[in-house]
C-alpha cells in the first residue's frame, strides 16, 4: 500500500551538489514519500552568496509549513536555515556528514573549520540536528570534536552489488584512483602527488588517475609516460575502468567513507590505502593499508601481487555484505515511520 499523502510525512531534501549517493538517498524516500528536493548551489561571491542563501531561506519558509521532516546532506553554509527554521518549526532535522564538513586540515585549508563564520553555521547545525548521520565512525569522532556531546548515528553509504558488473576477462596490471579534481587543495587532500609519486618509481604498471580537470595537468608535469589522465567520465565508463584495474589506491590525507575505494572493492580492485579516515574500516584486511606515506612499500605491495585473483573477490564480497544498500534504506525509511500521519 502506497504512503499516505498526508502534509505531515512530507521531506525536504536538501543538498550542495548532486553525487550517486545523494541520488541513492532521494530514491530510498521517493519510493516512501512525497518529497521536495532543492540544491543549495552556494556562490563563492559575496553578492552570490547573499542571493544564494536568501533562496534557500525562501524555499525552506514556503515549504515547512507542509513538510514532516528537514533532511539534508553536508554540514555548511546551507545547513544553517534547515537547522534554525526545523528548530522554530519543531520539525525534525536529519543532517548527513560526509567529510569535508567535521574534518578539518589546517595546513592545506581544508574544512568547513577553516573559517570562523563557515564554522559557526556548520556547528549550529551539528548541534540542532535531531540526529546528525555520519557515513563513518572517525567522522562522528570529529563531529563531536566540533560540536560537543550531539546526537548520532553513524550509518554507512550503502552499495547494491547487482549495479557492479564486470566480465570474466583477467585484470590489467593497472592501477586506478578516482576523484573530481579541478583545484590544488583537492589534488593534495585526495593524495593525487602520492599517486604520481608512485607512478614514477614503478614503471612496470599502468597507472590510471580518472576526474582531472585539464587545469591540473600541469601539477603532473612531467608526466610518467605510465600514466594516463582521464576526465570526469559517467558512471558506466568509471566502472569499466574499475572492471579493468587490478588495484585501486586511494592515498588520501583526510577521508570520510570512500566512496570510489567501495565501488572499485565491488569490480574486484584490490585496495591499497593510508591509514587515514574512514578508509581502514573499508579496507578492513582485504588490501594493504600504510601507516605512513612510504612510495617503495606501496611499489612492493603492488608488484607482488600481479598474480593476485583472489583478494579481489574478496573485496568484492566483503563491500556486498557490510555496506549493502539495504542497511541504509531500511534505517531511512524507519525515519518515516516516526512522523505524523505517516502509514504504509
Amino acid at each position: 500500500m502506497e504512503p499516505s499523502a498526508g502534509k505531515d510525512h512530507k521531506i525536504l531534501f536538501l543538498y550542495n551538489h548532486s553525487s550517486t549517493f545523494i541520488r541513492n538517498d532521494l530514491e530510498i524516500f521517493k519510493g516512501k514519500a512525497a518529497v521536495v528536493a532543492y540544491e543549495c548551489r552556494i556562490s563563492k561571491s559575496l553578492p552570490g552568496f547573499i542571493v544564494s542563501m536568501a533562496r534557500e531561506m525562501f524555499f525552506i519558509l514556503f515549504n515547512i509549513s507542509k513538510s514532516g521532516m528537514i533532511y539534508c546532506w553536508f554540514a555548511d553554509y546551507h545547513a544553517f536555515f534547515p537547522a534554525f527554521f526545523a528548530k522554530l518549526a519543531r520539525k525534525p532535522f536529519y543532517l548527513v556528514l560526509g567529510g569535508y564538513d567535521v574534518n578539518y586540515l589546517p595546513e592545506l585549508g581544508y574544512g568547513s573549520f577553516g573559517s570562523r563564520f563557515r564554522g559557526y553555521c556548520t556547528r549550529y547545525a551539528l548541534r540542532n540536528a535531531t540526529c546528525n548521520l555520519p557515513v563513518s565512525e572517525n567522522l562522528a569522532v570529529e563531529a563531536r570534536k566540533r560540536a560537543g556531546n550531539i546526537n548520532l548515528h553513524t550509518l554507512p553509504t550503502g552499495y547494491d552489488p547487482e549495479k557492479f558488473t564486470f566480465t570474466d576477462e583477467l585484470k590489467e596490471n593497472m592501477v586506478i584512483t578516482a576523484a573530481i579534481v579541478h583545484e590544488k587543495q583537492t589534488y593534495l587532500v585526495k593524495g593525487l602527488d602520492r599517486f604520481l609519486e608512485l607512478a614514477r618509481i614503478t614503471p612496470g604498471l599502468t597507472f590510471v588517475a580518472v576526474g582531472i580537470g585539464t587545469e591540473m595537468h600541469p601539477d603532473f608535469e612531467p608526466v610518467p609516460e605510465n600514466l594516463k589522465l582521464i576526465p570526469r567520465v559517467d558512471q558506466y565508463e568509471l566502472y569499466r575502468w574499475f572492471g579493468r584495474a587490478r588495484f585501486y589506491a586511494q592515498l588520501s590525507r583526510s577521508e570520510g567513507m570512500p566512496n570510489g575505494l567501495c565501488e572499485a572493492m565491488l569490480m574486484k580492485c584490490i585496495p591499497l590505502g593510508m591509514k587515514v579516515g574512514g578508509i581502514p574500516a573499508v579496507i578492513a584486511g582485504d588490501g594493504y593499508l600504510l601507516d605512513e606515506w612510504d612510495p617503495l612499500m606501496a611499489r612492493d605491495f603492488l608488484m607482488s601481487h600481479l598474480a593476485d585473483n583472489e583478494t579481489g573477490e574478496k573485496a568484492r564480497k566483503s563491500i556486498a555484505e557490510r555496506f549493502h544498500y539495504r542497511k541504509r534504506a531500511e534505517y531511512l525509511e524507519s525515519l518515516l515511520t516516526r512522523l505524523k500521519g505517516y502509514r504504509q
